[in-house]
């Protein structure tokens, strides 16, 4: 299907949907063998085996889905038919060049279309575009990047140092000690690190290498929207995602074996290198045609349940009845964790009604006992805790393999013989049950906070307000920031009706007011914006705080003043897409007790460049000594900056610079010069790139 079917989304909008009763998700080790082709061929297309380097054709992007047609199960049964019919070499010849194994599948007695395995066979985003950015991608630049001068201990330490001093934000993993100690990559190491590793390539490698990188995370990030546009048949309209992503794609390719390349030139690839995991990705246009967006069909959403297995079977002695006995284990542990988290659910219901809370209920545990371990920003233990939080654990950390490590705590805050609801008869029928749970999900959502679009004040309030403005930017360390005279300018400026904009210079003064109290001072804001131009809301906190936990460990402290995009004088008809926005830092999040109580934000400006760098698409700006103070209503979004490195050798790690208490300069605080860190989230790369 590859037209789709015209439907009226949850969030009011028409897409064309692809409806699928199954696919077959795995990887390519279970995917060749479900499909019944040798090992090296694609399970897509028909190209010759990668394996095999004395191929007829040069590898070529432009042409590659026109050479090579695509696999079919009528194809399949044909040659496999012919052959049994009358063995001889030629057919044995053919069915081989074609990449088939001489077995019969088990989608063959399907007389339906588009049933085959060939057809119901997905892309694996997790194993392809994520984890091969490290596997093949980021050892080969790593590779040429040595061969053009570094030692391999000199570029490992300027990488561990870059990426010791990026800056915080929420849901972004920090690698306190850098990457190269990592033996054993996740897939959220993966991922978190494709998303600051193009700012972190800059001033490191040439221009072909530094273009390679970019067109791989363009790949990455277009790969994994969650709707696309295909304007392919409407000349003369804006590409769409599709084309974007097919022009990534072709991109890549050029730039990875290009004669003049610094891969081929150091001869660390031929020029006809190519990997399944790359070959891939040439389909990917093709795939979101026929199926829909593709994260659906990654194994990002099987994997988690390999760990039960993989816990086990380290448990056991890895005798001949281990699998047996892992397999036996596997349900218990199951059936264990469903009973309980019935159970706990139960529990929940009836804390909530005797006005209790159950630590760690919604967002986990946070174990700070460990410095030395990386850590992802939004675990920091904190009272108000960021939402969308991924408390995923890292395999090499210790834990409670069986998972009873959180199943008996809501067991303390209860009575001795607590009173649960009745949950039906034993007896009860499938249907009665499903109807129960749906009726409990429909009260857990009922009881959830409605998000609203806007940004408003959250979290934490500093003791000792209200205070004259004068006092408080005293108590505050804000007076070299001017933030009694930039205060009194917006004050002016909201009385006059004048709006965000250039603000008269000199001393201004509030006719008719004797003193201007600064009545609240908060800790963090709340942003809630439009996911994607669609109707489905986001959220995420944004700090300004002089005591934040770095990377939630109690004994690293540190300022942490983010970073947001503000709407400045943005028209409707802006070309570029920092026309009309500015880049500013936190530094206060206050109300005042004048013209009904407006929320403001005294704020840093950066200058930001018109045009983006011609080979990272990426804006510079520049820190600045100009400080103002705003309307919290003109914030859109928080933004990452990542410093501007420099070249080779420019930068100090900064965990062998931390000796003791003393606070040492990192990411904003070190550095004047930064870049926009597009590549951030796909809200991020749809605005700003």
């Amino acid at each position: 299907m590859k037209e789709g079917v015209n439907f009226i989304c949850g969030d009011g909008n028409r897409r064309l949907c692809f409806p699928r009763l199954a696919a077959f998700i795995g990887d390519y080790e279970e995917a060749w063998r479900a499909c019944g082709v040798v090992a090296g061929h694609c399970v897509k297309c028909v190209i010759p085996s990668f394996r095999n380097h004395s191929r007829e054709h040069e590898f070529d992007a432009d042409v590659e889905q026109d050479q090579h047609d695509a696999r079919t199960a009528a194809e399949a049964i044909h040659l496999r038919s012919e052959y049994l019919k009358e063995p001889s070499g030629p057919k044995l010849l053919a069915l081989n060049r074609k990449g088939y194994h001489l077995v019969n599948l088990f989608t063959d007695p399907i007389p339906f279309p588009k049933c085959s395995i060939y057809d119901v066979f997905a892309p694996d985003l997790l194993h392809q575009v994520s984890k091969n950015f490290h596997d093949q991608l980021f050892a080969k630049w790593t590779s040429a990047v040595v061969k053009t001068g570094p030692s391999p201990s000199a570029l490992n330490a300027e990488l561990d140092a870059r990426f010791q001093h990026i800056p915080a934000y929420q849901g972004l993993r920090w690698f306190n000690r850098g990457i190269s100690h990592i033996k054993r990559w996740t897939g959220s190491e993966y991922k978190g690190m494709m998303r600051v590793f193009m700012g972190i390539a800059r001033g490191l490698c040439n221009d072909n290498l530094l273009s390679m990188i970019k067109t791989y995370v363009d790949i990455h990030r277009l790969s994994h929207f969650p709707s696309h546009s295909d304007n392919a048949e409407l000349p003369g309209r804006q590409q769409g995602t599709l084309q974007y992503l097919d022009e990534s794609v072709k991109a890549f390719f050029n730039d990875l074996l290009n004669p003049d390349g610094t891969l081929i030139k150091t001869n660390l690839i031929r020029d006809d290198f190519m990997t399944n995991k790359l070959h891939a990705m040439v389909h990917y246009p093709e795939w979101v045609r026929e199926k829909g967006s593709l994260p659906q069909f990654s194994t990002d959403c099987t994997e988690a349940l390999h760990r039960i297995f993989k816990a086990l079977w380290r448990a056991s002695n890895k005798g001949h009845e281990s699998d047996k006995t892992v397999c036996l284990n596997e349900w218990r542990i199951l059936g264990m964790l469903l009973y309980n988290e019935e159970l706990r659910r139960e529990a929940m219901k009836e804390l909530n009604a005797r006005g209790l809370e159950l630590e760690g209920s919604e967002q986990g545990e946070h174990d700070d006992s460990d410095a030395e371990r990386d850590f992802e920003w939004d675990e920091d233990v904190d009272t108000d805790k960021d939402e969308d939080v991924d408390t995923e654990k890292d395999e090499d950390e210790d834990e409670d393999d069986r998972g009873y490590d959180r199943l008996y705590e809501w067991e303390m805050l209860l009575d001795d013989e607590p009173e649960f609801e009745y949950l039906g008869d034993e007896g009860q029928t499938e249907a009665q049950m499903v109807a129960r749970m749906a009726r409990e999900l429909r009260e857990r959502e009922g009881q959830k906070p409605k998000l609203e679009k806007g940004v408003r004040f959250k979290g934490t309030k500093l003791r000792g307000f209200p205070r004259e403005l004068e006092k408080a930017a005293d108590k505050l360390g804000l007076v070299d920031k001017n933030m009694v005279q930039q205060t009194l300018r917006t004050l002016c400026s909201i009385k006059g009706d004048r709006g965000l904009g250039p603000k008269p210079p000199g001393e201004v003064t509030l006719l008719g007011v004797k003193e201007v109290l600064v009545t609240e001072v908060y800790e963090s804001i709340e942003c809630v914006y439009a996911k994607m131009n669609s109707h489905i809301l986001v959220k995420e906190i944004n700090r300004c705080t002089d005591a934040f936990r770095l990377g939630g460990n109690s004994k690293w402290m540190e300022p942490r003043h983010d970073t947001v995009l503000v709407n400045y004088d943005r028209r409707e008809d802006a070309v570029g897409t920092m026309d009309g926005r500015r880049v500013a830092r936190l530094w206060c999040l206050f109300t005042v007790d004048l013209l009904g109580g407006p929320s403001l934000a005294l704020v840093q400006w950066f200058n930001c460049r018109k045009e983006p760098e011609r080979v990272t698409n990426m804006f510079l700006v520049n820190k600045t000594d100009k400080f103002e103070v705003i309307e919290l209503s003109s914030i859109e979004r928080g933004v990452h900056l990542i410093p501007d490195f420099g070249g080779m050798g420019s930068t100090l790690p900064w965990s062998e610079l931390v000796t003791g208490d003393d606070y040492v300069p990192r990411g904003l605080d070190a550095y004047d010069k930064f870049v926009i860190n597009n590549h951030l989230d796909p809200d991020a790369y749809n605005m700003i790139y």
